[in-house]
C-alpha cells in the first residue's frame, strides 16, 4: 500500500472535516454526521465537531465504505467511485496513467512563480501550474483548497510528483462568516494583532469549543509561545494532538515548546513518540537528531545514527539536511569518531559535536562525574580532537595552539587541558611529557588500544588511568593565566559581598595591583552568577586601533548576545539585535549610530527577559578599567564619559536590572570630581572593594589541594614560610611553589616540602624570578608614582606617617590609603611596614642596595 502519510516533503497528512468528506462523497453532511456518530465511519471527536484522520479513512475505505454508509445512513446517493485498489496500492510519484481524476488538497502555492504541490487523497503529492486553473484568469487559487485534478505527463520541473493539467476548485479555503467556529477564529486573530491577547484567548476558547480545527490550535499555541507563557502552549498542543494524532506539525511544535519549557530528555520523547505515529514527516526526524546531538542528550550518540538509518529506510532524505547530515554522516562513516564519542560518553561526559572536517573531528566534552572535577580540575567544557589518519608532533603542536587561541569558539572552554584521540602515541610521546610543564594546555592522549579495552571493559577505569598518568605530571602552580572552577580557592566572602551589593543594583569597583586576581574573581563570579548575564571584556584586549567607546559598546552588545545564546538557547533564535548580532566590529557601517543601536539591544533584551517572567540581572563587568581614562600621557577612550554616563542612567531607569562591575589598580575612577575637564558622571558611584591577599586558610588550601593533585605534600612549618614570604598575595605564592617543585628531586611521584626546601630556594627565587616585583614597581611607576616613591622609602626605614610626609610636598593620606588597600603595606601603630616580606627583600636588595 502507499504510505499513508504523504510523499517527502509533505507538511502533515490529510485531515479531513466532515464537511470536506461529504463533498468528496458526494453526500448530505447530515449523512456523514449520522454515519460518525453510529461509529460506521472512523473519526476523532473534538469537542462539537469531528476530524477524519486520512490514513483512518483510506483504510476503511477498501474494506467496506460504500457498504457501511449505505447501512448506516439509509442513503443512496453514495458515490461509489472510490480510489481503486490499484490507485491505493500506487507508489507515490509512479505515474503509469494519465488524464485521471483525483481529489487532493492544495498544500503549498507559490503566486510569484506560478506553481505550487498539491496532496491527493490517494497519499501521492501533485504538481500543478497555475494556468491549469479551470475558468477565468481572475479564479484565485490557494492553500487549503479542496480542487478536483485531472492529471497528466509528468514535466521536468515536477521531479517524481503527478502533474496537473487541469484542476477546478470545489471548495475555497476562505471561511465564511456563517460559520460560528470560523468566525470565532478570525476574531481571536484581529484582536491578537491589536495586542488584546485576553480577548484572544477568549476567543481561541469558544472557536475550539464550537468545532476546533487545526489552525485554531496552532495560532493558539503560537500566540502563547510568542509570549513565553511556555505552560499554556504546552497545554493547548496536547490537547491538538488529542484531536489531529497524525499532524507532524504539531509534534515538532510539541517539541520545541518542550524544550524551552522542561528541557532536552522530554523533548526527545515528544520526537520519538512523533515519528513513530508521523513516520513520513521530515522534519520531525530533524529535530530528533539534532536533540540527540546536543550535549547530554543520551548517553549513545549512535543513537542519531541509527534513528538516521531509519529515517533512510523510510525514503526520507536525512543524510542532505544541511548541518545534521555532514555530522550524521561522519559518524556513520569514521568508526574512530563514533566509538570516540561512545568512550568519553561511557566514561562520564557528556559530548557535543563542534566541528568536522576532511582532517579531524573536535568535541566539547563536560565532566559528569566529580571524581573528574575534584580529582582532576576537569571543569568547564573541555576540547577532544579526534584524528583519523596518522598524525606527528607539528599536528599537536598545531592543535595546542588552537585550544590556547580558542578557534573553535567553544564556550567555558577549559584552556589549562585537551583530549587528542589518535591511533599511536608513540611518535610523539616524549614531545609530549618534555612540554608538558612548559605549556598552560596540557594534551592527553587517547589511543585507539585504549579506546577498545576501555570499551570492551570498563570506560571510566581506562579514562582515570590516562588521567593520573598524564595530568599528575602537570605544574598546576605555573599557571599565569586567570583561573576559575577547581583551580580557584578562597574569595568566599568577597564574592558574597559582591553579589549581594549587585543585588541591591549598587555598582562595585574590585581594586588592587595586578595579579593579585581581580581577573579569576570576575571569571568566578560568572559561573556562580550563571543564571545572570554578565557580559565581561577585558579592556587589555581592545586593540590600540579601536580605543573608542563604539567599540566597547560593540563588544559588550556582543557578549551579552552570546550569554544570553548560553543561558536562554531556544529564545534566543527569536532574538533579534542590531550590534550584537554582528560578529565582527569592522562589519558595522554606521559606525556614528552605534551609541543608539546599543540601547536599542539593551531595551530588547530587557525586554525579552520581563516577558520570560525571570529575576535577571545585566551585569557589565570591565576588566582593567584604567585604559578608559585619561591618566598621565594616556587620553583614555574618545566618549568614556558619555558611556559611563549613560550606563549611570540606565541603572537608575531599570531599578538596577543593569549594574556595572569595573576593576582597576585604585578607585581613582569615582574619585576624582573631574576628569579631562569635565565633571565625572561617576564620581563617588562605586562602592569600593580591595582586593587584598589572600587569607592564610585560603592561601594553605590552594597550596595543598594543588598540590595534592600533583602528589606533592607540604608540612605544616612550610606552609606558614610560605604565607609569611608571600603575605598571602596568591599569584606570588603560585610562583613560588612552582618554583619549589621544579627543582627538588622528586621520589616516584610524591614531593615532601619542608621549612629547609623553602629556605632553601628564596635567594635564587628573587634573582630568577625578579620580573614579579618589577611588575609592581613599574605599574606604580607609570601611573601612580608618588605610591611608589612612598612603598621605596618605607622599604628603607621611613616608617612613620610624619616623616613620610616630610618627604614629598604633595598630600599621601590617599596614596598611603591606596597602599594599605593594596595590601603591599600594613600599618603597625604609629609606623607602617611592606607586607610581603619578598617584596621587601627584593626592593632593598635590588631597588635600594641596602641588603
Amino acid at each position: 500500500m502507499a504510505s499513508e502519510f504523504g510523499p517527502l516533503g509533505d507538511d502533515w497528512p490529510l485531515t479531513l472535516t466532515p464537511r470536506q468528506l461529504a463533498e468528496y462523497l458526494g453526500v448530505p453532511v447530515v449523512d456523514v454526521y449520522g454515519a460518525l456518530e453510529r461509529k460506521l465511519l472512523p473519526g476523532i471527536r473534538v469537542k462539537k465537531g469531528w476530524r477524519i484522520p486520512r490514513s483512518y479513512l483510506l483504510e476503511w475505505m477498501r474494506s467496506q465504505l460504500t457498504q457501511a454508509l449505505k447501512l448506516g445512513a439509509g442513503q443512496e446517493s453514495l458515490r461509489t467511485d472510490m480510489p481503486s485498489e490499484e490507485m491505493l496500492e500506487n507508489p507515490i510519484g509512479d505515474v503509469t496513467r494519465t488524464d485521471e481524476a483525483v481529489r487532493g488538497t492544495v498544500q503549498r502555492f507559490d503566486h510569484s512563480k506560478g506553481y505550487g504541490f498539491i496532496t491527493l487523497v490517494d497519499g501521492r503529492r501533485g504538481f500543478f501550474r497555475q494556468d491549469a486553473l479551470r475558468g477565468t484568469p481572475d479564479i484565485g487559487i490557494g492553500i487549503g483548497d479542496i480542487v478536483t485534478v485531472v492529471l497528466g505527463p509528468t514535466p521536468v520541473e515536477a521531479d517524481r510528483y503527478p502533474s496537473a493539467k487541469k484542476i477546478e476548485v470545489l471548495k475555497s479555503s476562505q471561511r465564511t462568516q456563517g460559520d460560528n467556529a470560523e468566525a470565532l477564529y478570525y476574531t481571536a486573530l484581529d484582536v491578537r494583532e491589536q495586542g488584546n491577547f485576553e480577548k484572544a484567548r477568549e476567543h481561541f476558547e469558544k472557536a475550539i469549543d464550537e468545532d476546533a480545527f487545526l489552525s485554531i490550535y496552532q495560532a493558539y499555541a503560537t500566540m502563547e509561545e510568542d509570549l513565553d507563557r511556555l505552560e499554556e502552549a504546552e497545554r493547548i498542543l496536547h490537547n491538538a494532538l488529542q484531536a489531529f494524532p497524525l499532524i507532524g506539525a504539531l509534534h515538532l511544535q510539541l517539541a520545541k515548546v518542550t524544550e524551552m519549557q522542561k528541557g532536552v530528555s522530554e523533548a526527545l520523547e515528544i520526537c520519538r513518540i512523533g515519528v513513530q505515529t508521523v513516520p513520513m514527516y521530515l522534519p520531525l526526524w530533524q529535530q530528533l537528531i539534532a536533540l540527540l546531538l546536543r550535549p547530554g542528550a543520551n548517553k549513545d550518540l549512535g543513537e542519531a545514527v541509527r534513528q538516521a538509518e531509519r529515517a533512510a529506510e523510510l525514503g526520507l532524505r536525512i543524510y542532505e539536511v544541511p548541518r545534521i547530515g555532514t555530522v550524521l554522516g561522519f559518524l556513520r562513516d569514521s568508526d574512530l569518531t563514533r566509538q570516540a564519542a561512545q568512550f568519553f560518553e561511557e566514561a562520564g561526559f557528556a559530548v557535543e559535536i563542534i566541528s568536522l572536517t576532511s582532517a579531524y573531528a573536535s568535541f566539547a566534552i563536560e565532566a559528569e562525574r566529580h571524581e573528574y572535577i575534584d580529582g582532576f580540575a576537569l571543569s568547564g567544557r573541555i576540547l577532544v580532537r579526534v584524528f583519523d589518519r596518522d598524525i606527528g608532533w607539528p599536528d599537536l603542536r598545531s592543535y595546542r595552539r588552537d585550544v590556547e587561541g580558542n578557534v573553535e569558539g567553544v564556550r567555558s572552554l577549559n584552556l589549562d587541558m585537551a583530549f587528542a584521540v589518535v591511533r599511536d602515541d608513540a611518535p610523539f610521546r616524549k614531545a609530549l611529557l618534555r612540554t608538558l610543564s612548559e605549556n598552560r594546555v596540557a594534551i592527553v592522549p587517547i589511543t585507539v588500544d585504549m579506546i577498545q579495552e576501555s570499551l570492551d571493559g570498563d570506560a571510566m577505569e581506562g579514562m582515570w588511568r590516562a588521567l593520573d598518568e598524564w595530568l599528575s605530571r602537570r605544574d598546576l602552580y605555573a599557571t599565569g593565566f586567570p583561573v576559575s572552577g577547581n583551580l580557584f580557592f578562597g574569595r568566599e566572602s568577597e564574592l558574597a559581598e559582591i553579589g549581594q551589593t549587585l543585588h541591591y543594583g549598587q555598582h562595585i569597583g574590585i581594586f588592587g595591583l595586578r595579579r593579585v586576581g581581580k581577573t579569576s574573581l570576575l571569571y568566578q563570579l560568572r559561573e556562580k552568577r550563571s543564571h545572570d548575564l554578565v557580559a565581561y571584556v577585558d579592556l587589555l584586549g581592545i586593540p590600540g586601533d579601536s580605543q573608542i567607546c563604539n567599540y566597547l559598546y560593540w563588544a559588550i552588545a556582543r557578549e551579552l548576545k552570546l550569554q544570553f545564546q548560553s543561558v536562554y538557547p531556544i529564545q534566543a533564535s527569536r532574538l533579534k539585535l542590531t550590534l550584537g548580532d554582528t560578529a565582527a566590529y569592522q562589519s558595522i557601517h554606521s559606525k556614528s549610530k552605534i551609541p543608539s543601536h546599543f540601547d536599542r539591544d539593551l531595551h530588547l533584551i530587557l525586554d525579552r527577559l520581563r516577558r520570560l517572567d525571570q529575576e535577571v540581572q545585566i551585569i557589565i563587568a570591565l576588566d582593567e578599567v584604567e585604559r578608559m581614562l585619561p591618566v598621565g600621557d594616556h587620553p583614555g577612550f574618545e566618549g568614556f564619559a558619555e558611556f559611563f554616563a549613560y550606563i549611570r542612567g540606565m541603572s537608575q531607569t531599570t531599578e538596577g536590572k543593569v549594574v556595572s562591575l569595573v576593576t582597576a589598580a585604585n578607585p581613582a575612577l569615582s574619585e576624582e570630581p573631574v576628569w579631562a575637564g569635565r565633571d565625572n558622571p561617576v564620581f563617588g558611584f562605586y562602592r569600593e572593594i580591595y582586593l587584598p591577599p589572600l587569607r592564610r586558610e585560603e592561601c594553605d588550601l590552594m597550596i595543598t589541594e594543588l598540590g595534592r593533585r600533583m602528589g606533592i605534600s607540604y608540612a605544616s612549618g612550610a606552609l606558614a614560610d610560605l604565607y609569611h614570604e608571600t603575605g598571602g598575595h596568591p599569584s606570588i605564592v603560585r610562583r613560588l611553589c612552582s618554583y619549589i617543585q621544579r627543582r627538588e628531586p622528586w621520589q616516584e611521584r610524591s614531593l615532601l616540602i619542608t621549612e629547609e626546601v623553602v629556605s632553601r630556594h628564596l635567594h635564587d627565587f628573587l634573582r630568577d624570578e625578579s620580573w614579579m616585583f618589577e611588575e609592581i614597581l613599574s605599574r606604580l611607576d607609570r601611573h601612580f608614582p608618588l605610591e611608589k616613591d612612598l612603598l621605596l622609602f618605607i622599604a628603607d626605614g621611613v616608617a612613620s606617617e610624619d616623616e613620610l610626609i616630610d618627604m614629598v610636598d604633595i598630600p599621601i593620606s590617599t596614596a598611603l590609603r591606596h597602599l594599605v588597600g593594596y595590601q603591599l603595606i600594613v600599618r603597625e601603630g604609629d609606623t607602617y611596614k611592606i607586607k610581603l616580606n619578598l617584596l621587601d627583600r627584593w626592593l632593598k636588595r635590588y631597588q635600594l642596595g641596602t641588603s
